[in-house]
This record gives C-alpha cells, sequence and structure tokens, in this order.
C-alpha cells in the first residue's frame, strides 16, 4: 500500500519527522487503514476465526484515549474500486498476500490477515461510541487530503501516499503514535483539572509547605512504647496505596489484609497502641457538600484511570470492610465518631497525651500536644536500639510549637481560626459567628481569644461523648476512665456538659427525632457502614468508589433493591415517610450520587416497605424484638430465596456470599457466565479449605491442603497480557457489581443485629484470582476435567459439585460425571462407542451450552 520504499526511506531519515503533542484537535482517520492497524498492533487473537470481543474492547479503549486527550476523530473509509480497472492489478496481488498468509496461520504461525467480521465489528464499536464516519464512493486519499486541509487537521494513516500529499495539518504514520505519550497527556490535563478545581483534604498548600520544611519544622523520632490516635478512613486509603496492593482486577482482598496485619504488627512489636477513629455521617448543614462531589468526581476521573490502564488512586469497593475485618480480629480499639472525627480525635490525643497520625493536613493547624505523624513519614520496618535493644519505628514528629517559633506572630491559639480563613477541609463555623459578634465589642485580640476559648467549649463536649464511649466499652483501661470523669467535672466544661446530658448519647434523624440507643451503640461501635447513617441523617449517599467499566452503567446500580430494604427499615414507622395508599413519599427518598459513563449524576431513591414473601419490613425500634430466624428470613427474601435451604450446602461463614452470588444472578447486567460463577465458588473453596474440610477424613488433611492450594498459586499472579491494555474491563465490572451486592448484603446483614456469620471479604473475593480462572476456562473445552485435576482431591471437589447444584440449579453434566470420565480414562481398554452413543453425547453437549437457562443467565462469553 502506497509508494514502494517511501515509508522505509522516511524511517531511516527520522529528521523528516518532528515530535508532536496530540491533543485538543481534529483529526482525520484513514478507516480501511485503521482497523487493520489496530488489529495487529493490539496483537488480537486471529486464530479461531478471530476473538471479535477483544478486538471490540481494544478499539473503544483506542477511542478513549483521543477521548481524554480531547480530540475529536474523524473516519473515512474507501468505497468501491474505480470503474476503469487501474488498480486491478494491485487488488489481485494483494488477494494473492492474504491467501498467503493466510496458510502461515493455519500452521501456526503468525500471519497479518484479518478474521472475516473484523470490519463489521469496527463499525459497529464507530456507531456505538457516536463518532463520525463516512465511506466515499471509490478510493477515500484525496477526499481525505480536502476534509483535514478544511478542517487544518492531520490526517492519521499508515498509506505512504500521504507523504506526498499536500495536508496542511500535517501527516501522523500510526506506528509513530506513543500511546504511552498519550496516556501521559491525558494526565497532565486531569492534573491540572483536579488542581484549579478540587480543595484537597485538609489546608491547602500547608502540606507541601511543611514538607519542604521538614528540617526545621519536624523532628525525627524512635516511635514506642506508646499510644497512638489513628485516623481510620485515613489508614485504609493508605495502606491500600502504599503497599501496592494491585486493583486493577477489582481488589485482592487477602494481599490487603495481609498488609493490614503486616502494620500493627510492626505497632504491636514496638509496644505502639493504636486507637483507630472513623469519621461518621456528614454534617447536615451541607458545609461539606460542594467539597464531597468534587470528590466524588475526582474518584470517578481516578476510575477512568484506571480503566485506561493507568495507577488511578481509587481502593477497591470492599476495602473498609476488609480492614474493618481485620480490626477487629486484631482486637485493635476502633470506633466511629457520630460525624466529622477530627476535633474529637484531637482531644483524644491531647487527654491521653500521644500523637496523631493521619495523611489530612488539617492536623498541621491543631494544637496537638504530642503532635502530629504523617502517615508518609512512618517507616514501618522495626528496628532495634544498639543500647537497649528495644525495637522501635523511625517516624518524623510535627509540633504546633514549632511553626509558633519560625513564624511567632501567629499565635498557636489562634491557629484553628486561620486555618478557616485559609480554608482547611473543616471547620466548626459557629467560631466565626462568635467572632464578628465580640469584634462588635472589642479589639480583634480579644476577639480571637474569646472566640478560641468558646471553641474549646463546643470542642470538648462534642468529645465528651467519645472518651465515655470508649471507656464503657475498653473498661480494662483505667486511664480513659479517670479522662472521661476529669473533663466532666472541669469547670466550664462541666456546666456545658451536665445541661445537655441526656442528648450525649442520641444521634437524630434528619426529622429531628431520636434514633434507638441500640443503633447509636452499633454505629459507635464500627458495626454499620456510614452510609447507613448517612441516609438516615442526611438523606443523601454517593455510590462512586471501586474499579469499574467506565464505559458501563455505575456497577451500584445492581444492588439498588438491597439499599431499599435497608432504607425501609430505617425509615419505616416514621411520621410522613407514606401516603395515604402506604407508598413511601418523597419525603422518605434518599439521593443517591453515582456514576453515569463519566459523568456524576443522582436519583431518588424510595425505601421498599415490604418485601416478597415477608411482608412489611421492621423499625428500627422492632428489629431488636425479633427473633433469630426471622432475621435470617428478610435477608433471604431480600436476596430473592425462597428460604435458607437454597444455600444449606455451604457453611454458615459463606451461607450470605452464596445467597448473595444468587441475587447478584439475577440482577446483574450483563448476566454472569457458568465460568464467571464456577471461578467465585472455587476461589470460595481454596480460600476455606480448613472449613470445607472438617466434615471429611481426618487423616492428610494438612497435606491436602498445601496440594489445592499449590495446584492454584498461579491465579493470585498478575498475568501479562498482549497489547497495552491487557484486562477486559467488563470481566471486572461484572465482579464489580457481585462486589456492591456484597457490601449491600453485608450491610443489611449489620443493620439486623448480624442472625448470618458476616463473611470476611477475603475469604470470598480476590480480583485477580477469578479474572484469571474464568479466562482460563472459557479457553478450555476440558474445563471441568482440568478443575478436577487442579483439587485432586474427591471429597473437595464433591463439595464443590454440591455448590454449583445448589447455585446454579445444575441439571445436566455434574462434577461426578466429570469424576467418572476421569476414572474411565486411566483405564487401559476402552469400549469402542457406537456411533449412536457419540451422538447421544454430542446432543447432551448441546443441550448443557446454556446450564443457565432455567435462571435466565446466558453461559457464552
Amino acid at each position: 500500500m502506497g509508494i514502494h520504499g517511501l515509508t522505509t526511506f522516511i524511517q531511516e531519515n527520522p529528521d523528516l519527522l518532528q515530535d508532536f503533542q496530540l491533543h485538543d484537535t481534529k483529526v482525520v482517520i484513514d478507516g480501511n487503514n485503521l482497523y487493520h492497524q489496530l488489529f495487529y498492533h493490539y496483537h488480537v487473537n486471529h486464530h479461531y476465526n478471530g476473538d471479535y470481543d477483544q478486538f471490540a474492547l481494544k478499539t473503544k479503549q483506542f477511542f478513549h484515549l483521543f477521548k481524554s486527550c480531547n480530540i475529536s476523530p474523524i473516519i473515512v473509509f474507501d468505497g468501491g474500486y474505480d470503474t476503469d480497472d487501474r488498480k486491478l492489478q494491485t487488488t489481485l496481488e494483494r488477494a494473492r498476500t492474504r491467501l498467503h498468509l493466510a496458510g502461515f496461520i493455519s500452521h501456526g504461525d503468525r500471519g497479518k490477515v484479518l478474521p472475516i467480521l473484523a470490519y463489521e465489528t469496527f463499525r459497529h464499536v464507530l456507531i456505538e461510541l457516536d463518532i463520525p464516519h463516512v465511506t466515499c464512493d471509490f478510493e477515500a486519499d484525496s477526499e481525505i487530503v480536502v476534509l483535514a486541509n478544511d478542517l487544518n487537521c492531520p490526517v492519521i494513516s499508515m498509506d505512504s501516499d500521504f507523504y506526498i500529499f499536500e495536508v496542511q495539518g500535517g501527516y501522523i504514520p500510526f506506528d509513530s503514535i506513543n500511546h504511552s505519550l498519550l496516556r501521559l497527556k491525558k494526565d497532565e490535563v486531569s492534573d491540572s483539572e483536579t488542581k484549579s478545581s478540587e480543595k484537597t483534604m485538609g489546608v491547602k498548600g500547608l502540606s507541601t509547605f511543611i514538607r519542604h520544611n521538614q528540617s526545621a519544622l519536624m523532628a525525627d523520632i524512635r516511635l514506642r512504647d506508646a499510644k497512638v490516635v489513628i485516623d481510620g478512613d485515613n489508614l485504609y486509603h493508605y495502606l491500600y496505596e502504599n503497599f501496592q496492593v494491585c486493583k486493577q482486577y477489582g481488589g485482592n482482598y487477602c494481599t490487603y489484609s495481609d498488609s493490614i496485619r503486616f502494620f500493627f504488627e510492626q505497632f504491636k512489636m514496638c509496644n505502639i497502641s493504636p486507637y483507630v477513629i472513623f469519621d461518621g455521617a456528614h454534617n447536615r448543614d451541607d458545609r461539606k457538600l460542594k467539597t464531597l462531589l468534587i470528590r466524588a468526581r475526582n474518584r470517578i476521573k481516578e476510575c477512568d484511570k484506571v480503566c485506561m490502564g493507568q495507577t488511578g488512586h481509587i481502593v477497591p469497593i470492599l476495602a473498609i470492610e476488609t480492614f474493618r475485618a481485620v480490626l477487629i480480629d486484631l482486637e485493635i480499639p476502633h470506633i466511629s465518631c457520630d460525624f466529622e472525627a477530627d476535633d474529637q480525635m484531637v482531644v483524644l490525643a491531647n487527654e491521653l497525651n500521644c500523637p496523631i497520625i493521619s495523611d489530612d493536613s488539617d492536623f498541621f493547624i491543631f494544637n496537638v500536644k504530642a503532635g502530629f505523624i504523617p502517615l508518609k513519614f512512618v517507616k514501618v520496618k522495626v528496628k532495634m536500639s544498639e543500647k537497649s535493644k528495644s525495637k522501635f519505628l523511625s517516624a518524623k514528629l510535627y509540633t504546633a510549637e514549632e511553626l509558633d517559633k519560625r513564624f511567632p506572630s501567629t499565635q498557636g491559639s489562634i491557629l484553628p481560626l486561620l486555618a478557616t480563613l485559609f480554608g482547611n477541609d473543616f471547620f466548626d463555623e459557629r467560631i466565626l459567628e462568635e467572632f464578628y459578634e465580640t469584634l462588635e465589642k472589642e479589639s480583634v485580640k480579644s476577639a480571637v481569644q474569646e472566640s478560641v476559648r468558646r471553641y474549646r467549649t463546643i470542642d470538648l463536649y462534642a468529645s465528651y461523648n467519645l472518651l465515655q464511649f470508649l471507656y464503657e466499652n475498653y473498661p480494662e483501661n483505667n486511664e480513659l476512665a479517670n479522662l472521661a470523669c476529669q473533663i466532666a467535672s472541669s469547670g466550664l466544661e462541666s456546666n456545658v456538659l451536665s445541661s445537655n446530658n441526656d442528648q450525649c448519647n442520641a444521634i437524630v434523624r434528619s426529622n429531628g427525632t431520636p434514633l434507638p440507643s441500640w443503633f447509636c451503640l452499633g454505629h459507635r461501635k464500627s458495626m454499620f457502614p456510614n452510609f447507613i447513617l448517612n441516609a438516615v441523617i442526611t438523606n443523601r449517599i454517593f455510590l462512586t468508589g471501586g474499579v469499574e467499566y467506565i464505559d458501563e452503567s455505575s456497577s451500584f446500580i445492581c444492588s439498588t433493591r438491597l439499599r431499599q430494604v435497608i432504607y425501609g427499615i430505617l425509615k419505616a414507622g416514621i411520621s410522613g415517610m407514606t401516603d395515604d395508599n402506604g407508598d413511601p413519599t418523597e419525603e422518605a427518598t434518599v439521593q443517591e450520587y453515582f456514576r453515569v459513563k463519566r459523568n456524576l449524576t443522582s436519583a431518588l431513591v424510595p425505601p421498599l416497605f415490604k418485601v416478597f414473601r415477608y411482608g412489611k419490613v421492621p423499625t428500627l425500634e422492632e428489629v431488636t424484638s425479633l427473633s433469630r430466624e426471622q432475621r435470617r428470613s428478610l435477608i433471604f427474601y431480600s436476596l430473592d430465596l425462597k428460604d435458607e435451604l437454597d444455600v444449606i450446602a455451604f457453611p454458615d461463614s459463606l451461607k450470605l456470599v452464596a445467597a448473595t452470588i444468587i441475587y447478584w444472578m439475577q440482577n446483574s447486567n450483563p448476566k454472569p457466565t457458568y465460568n464467571n460463577v464456577k471461578a467465585l465458588l472455587v476461589y470460595m473453596m481454596v480460600r476455606n479449605l480448613k472449613t470445607v474440610l472438617e466434615n471429611g477424613k481426618a487423616e492428610g488433611k494438612q497435606k491436602i491442603m498445601e496440594t489445592i492450594e499449590n495446584n492454584f498459586k498461579d491465579y493470585y499472579l498478575e498475568w501479562k497480557m498482549p497489547g497495552i491494555f491487557g484486562v477486559d474491563m467488563r470481566k471486572v465490572h461484572l465482579f464489580s457489581q457481585f462486589q456492591t451486592c456484597m457490601k449491600a448484603s453485608i450491610a443489611l446483614n449489620q443493620l439486623l443485629m448480624c442472625p448470618l456469620v458476616t463473611p470476611i471479604p477475603a475469604d470470598f473475593f480476590h480480583g485477580t484470582f477469578v479474572y484469571n480462572l474464568s479466562a482460563d476456562l472459557n479457553k478450555r473445552s476440558d474445563a471441568c476435567e482440568n478443575l478436577y485435576n487442579l483439587i485432586s482431591n474427591e471429597d473437595v471437589f464433591e463439595v464443590l459439585d454440591s455448590w454449583v447444584t445448589t447455585l446454579c440449579r445444575y441439571d445436566g453434566e455434574s462434577y461426578k460425571d466429570v469424576q467418572r470420565k476421569v476414572k474411565s480414562k486411566k483405564k487401559k481398554k476402552r469400549k469402542k462407542k457406537s456411533d449412536a452413543e457419540e451422538f447421544a453425547k454430542l446432543r447432551s453437549q448441546l443441550v448443557l451450552c446454556n446450564p443457565f437457562s432455567p435462571l435466565g443467565i446466558d453461559v457464552s462469553d
């Protein structure tokens, strides 16, 4: 194609080309050339007549790169051959070349030839992405040049004819486009947007200022034999990023769990006692709504980066559940505040005389007596003192006193007020109201001092409940008891507390009515996810976390009905929540913010006050009076099960997971394939082998576990796929829908006081494992037999067979049938099958191609 030898000449003389940053422009692209180049460039499998799904995915990702750099492509295709047969000889030569290359492929070699429907697949993607494309009457080269010159934009192709055409906007050979540079340009655009629009967590610019002056403002310390107050919400994000846990496949929770354990074990080795504090609900007055919306939009941008194969700063959907599960297992004290935790963390740290550990720069301006340790300055590696042989962690400590020394005019006592004026992440605006009222009567200095004094009173009042809660739930710590008593009897604070004592333990709904005490206690014990408290206090939640395929609908849509049941329990029995017909009013709805492709939107979601087969949902006040069986039934009916018998084959620790898989199979879009579900079940089996083998033979259990775990170890690895974008994000998105269902079902179980065992994410999902295994099963014609060989134990295999049968209502060839087939193959003599038997076998395989037909699930992949 093109002028013979010209491309080689240009390549040997690179001075004829100049570097060019492609962004914010239109481009005219040679369509016939492009779909060939994309197929070869991304190494799409052309054996077995072509992998069209993979080709469509790569094509979409190519155009998403262009969109992210604000590049608007116009695709132009050739039409028919010229009527005068001038190019007949060239056309015949190309046809013979394609036949020759097809011969290479038939012998297993690589050959540059496209499968039959590649062109149709490419056109379908253009239509789906709404990319402008036209077809000329005859050959398109001259029309492409005219169009490009009219638009004053470059042409992209691999046809060397364009080297000699006079294209005003220039000609860009396809193979000269550096896709990594395109991604880099996209990052630069995203970063500039973020810097210009987002108010980051904490005081703007203060972290950078402290970091650049750390030698003067921070001191090297050896952290040991001490208490520390830790920002829980900050830490669980930081650990996932810092330990570089893979997120591309949706979340590797057992790896993440191990990282969390390692972090806290290092603390324990140095005799460091952590108190982990989580935020509660967002504030009712919408002071932070703008910030929350900006953060939600930025999470969507980060998700987009992950979809494009880049590093995006986002944690998977079940990260917080994993983090809290480890805290419970390690018996680390942790609580949730009613609202934002910053000010209460400061009071607790000051009363315990210990530092705060976080990455939130707000703490640089708070007067923390024992100092503030930024997370990035904690070296999580135990060292030992040569003299005392004591173990410690190296860290850098900041105190407000050091800043006062450098800038004496700021006076540490007015730092909170200055932070408010500078625009920190959050601060109580009442201090400014007091400041302006006082300023009318007194000088600026006295007004500031009076405002700070009043703020401290409010701060201590808000934090009294925190100390009291710690004391009640960790009675072995006498120091906490003394602190609570000291605050309650400390002059002015005593008057404030005594006059409001009845309200200390109450969390109030959006309509002003108090929540039941058991619910408040459960929240403060971190038994519920924060979205539950936000739904009942602010009537607003954000659903933008996790790794998803950006071109699909939000994965949280799949779990909407489960959240509606939760909203129903939270809102039931409250005046004004239903109309005369018993239907939810607008006042009862919850505003859910979620992603629609790359945009943030919201919808009012009504609660469900009735569940099919169960009837009316209980009110919060009624939950404690329900029996365990009633609460279990409500969960199973909410998940579309008839009763508990649907998951009887599963151990208690996995019953909720199994029930949620059934719900996911019926509500996800698209439906999971048989191999998707099977990959999940295999991981659950491998991860829970000890439980699976409990009822088996006692001898050899350890050896069985080691063998099976070793056989499956390769599926935990991140397989290197060809091309820039190796991960099929549509499959990741499918499993993300499963994770949102698990998040909602776990929350429902917790709200109903855990009638079922709360599952641990590390025990039922590992993104890399299930992705790799399902992909491997799709490629195998003998997938069941391969699994049997990997499991290599009949007892375990029978358990897996019962799980598959239970969930999929698999009424055809079971794993037991596969066992018998595998055994029969080991026999030396085989009976030759008749033609009738072969036909019957083929017919049964055809019938079994859709084992999910009773559920309406498509098994094709």
